[in-house]
């Protein structure tokens, strides 16, 4: 059971609703201790009997309309948003301008290849939402595939079809299945994780579940932990969870009106439905504003989880917790400009923006995303990162600002910008795989002036050669409201982990008004160099 503070259930009685309140209290002002809990998995019995409300089509795109204008509200708590240019950094950075996506037919062995590209039909169901956000996990042929509102598909033949699976109704106090799947898998024993937000139609308290999948069957849920970070105070919603994984554990990372927190779970002990022990750690926005985490992935073979934040326009804190240590470190790193501003990415059926909204452009940091990547292809350990700025000289239309930092110090070596001389690019989702090579998903779309093509999905790959990028979906119009989504993921392909899994989505007819307009996609990809090893893994 939950036994103490923020992770009390209310039904479980741990503790009073005064008590509880002023633990979160406490919790919510400070940047500092960690705080060790004890989490066990639910009862079965009380998710069989949890019901959620019935909600009609109608229904559920007004509160997913409340629920990302909160979301805003978020985003518009970040400040130190300004900045000049530091023009030393600006001029050593190493810009990688990619040719516009198109497939790649070159056969050379860094160059990136296509295995397969499926769509899935099941995210143009009437019920779920245009804002597709499609998370996945794999192994093999079987893919795990979720998206917004609580759609959930297995296949058992790489997405070629698949078959619907159930989540439960969330507690009494958040009974609403709502959003924000993430998954991660333990590249040691292929058991998946997947951790999805549930909420209260009021939008004033939430809780986070993760759900552990069977390495053999990613579609059966061998057990889930329900995380209550307000307990009975009921004051809380754990907004924008993603999660990633290290050697020896699970970490996921929630955002608040006014803090973000890191949580790490001991990953043996999840994996087996055990009770564990989890610590977590707090900083409060009154250190540089609101500020939103993300765990970086690809860290599988590391005893540590690392993440980072932009202090301002030209400093980037970069975070390392040690599995040995207490507590995360910080160091702050002078990093070139970024400019947090709307950008304008207009194009497509209707010429509307695709990168419209604070939380897609502000410096809080919804769109930055991390990997840790080490192999024969990187023998010196490093972070990658990418974070979104608007354009600024050289740099025509939105782009990603790329920072590489060594793990062993967090010293700046590299900053590998991603940006194109004709359209924008954003919304990267990264991964690194066994050789230390780099795999994302991105969005990639409009034009500064407007005029330009709708987004599409793309994939990329970067190996020791430059990078190439493929596009993946179908692009003919923008949602009328300026949004694009915050979830893709990109894993690496089990059974050939040298190669990569990855969701993408944009919209395929227009007006963007219904499901049906949704092309979501499970893609295959790596280098055309580990074929052999995809084949394979078939």
């Amino acid at each position: 059971m939950f036994r103490q503070s923020f992770l009390s259930r209310k039904y479980r009685g741990a503790l009073t609703g005064a008590a509880t309140a002023a633990v979160m209290l406490a919790v919510a002002a400070m940047a500092g201790p960690v705080l060790a809990e004890t989490v066990s998995p639910d009862n079965p019995a009380e998710l069989a009997a949890a019901r959620a409300p019935a909600m009609s089509a109608a229904e559920k795109a007004d509160l997913e309309r409340r629920f990302h204008a909160r979301r805003e509200a978020l985003a518009a708590g970040a400040k130190a948003s300004g900045g000049a240019s530091d023009a030393a950094l600006e001029a050593a950075v190493a810009g990688i301008a990619p040719s516009e996506p198109g497939q790649n037919t070159s056969r050379a062995p860094d160059t990136l290849q296509i295995g397969r590209n499926n769509k899935n039909t099941s995210a143009e169901n009437a019920a779920n939402s245009t804002l597709a956000e499609p998370a996945a996990i794999n192994n093999r042929a079987q893919v795990l595939y979720a998206g917004n509102f609580s759609h959930l598909e297995f296949s058992t033949n790489h997405g070629l079809t698949y078959a619907a699976r159930t989540m439960p109704a969330g507690p009494a106090d958040a009974p609403v299945l709502c959003c924000d799947n993430d998954m991660a898998m333990d590249d040691t024993t292929n058991t998946g994780f997947h951790v999805y937000l549930y909420i209260n139609s009021a939008l004033t308290n939430g809780v986070f579940r993760m759900f552990v999948k069977k390495p053999t069957d990613l579609g059966t849920t061998l057990c889930s932990y329900t995380i209550d970070p307000a307990g009975a105070a009921n004051n809380i919603v754990p907004d924008y969870p993603h999660i990633a994984v290290s050697n020896l554990n699970v970490y996921v990372t929630i955002n608040g009106g006014g803090f973000a927190r890191i949580y790490r779970f001991n990953k043996n002990s999840m994996r087996n439905c055990l009770t564990t022990t989890v610590q977590s750690f707090t900083q409060s926005s009154t250190v540089v504003g609101q500020r939103v985490w993300v765990p970086a992935g690809g860290a599988y073979d590391f005893p540590q989880m690392m993440w980072v934040q932009n202090d301002s326009a030209t400093s980037m804190r970069v975070f390392n917790w040690n599995q040995s240590d207490a507590a995360p470190t910080s160091v702050v790193r002078s990093v070139a400009n970024s400019v947090f501003t709307n950008p304008d990415c207009r194009g497509g059926t209707g010429n509307f923006d695709f990168i419209e909204r604070s939380t897609a452009f502000g410096i809080a940091g919804f769109r930055t995303r991390c990997t840790m990547a080490k192999g024969v292809d990187q023998t010196v350990p490093v972070l990658t990162c990418y974070n979104f700025s608007a354009p600024q000289a050289g740099r025509p239309h939105a782009y990603l600002r790329g920072t590489t930092f060594r793990v062993s110090d967090r010293v700046l070596i590299a900053q590998p910008d991603i940006f194109s001389n004709n359209s924008c690019w954003g919304y990267p989702s990264m991964q690194s795989n066994s050789r230390g090579n780099i795999g994302m998903a991105l969005a990639f779309g409009g034009r500064n002036g407007g005029g330009g093509p709708a987004v599409r999905g793309v994939v990329r790959l970067k190996t020791l050669s430059p990078a190439s990028s493929v596009f993946v979906s179908s692009g003919v119009a923008n949602r009328s409201d300026g949004r694009y989504g915050d979830y893709m993921t990109t894993e690496r392909y089990y059974g050939c982990r040298a190669w990569f899994g990855s969701t993408a989505y944009s919209w395929d007819s227009s007006p963007v008004d219904a499901a049906n307009d949704v092309d979501a996609r499970w893609v295959e990809f790596g280098r055309e160099g580990d074929r052999a090893c995809y084949n394979a893994a078939q």
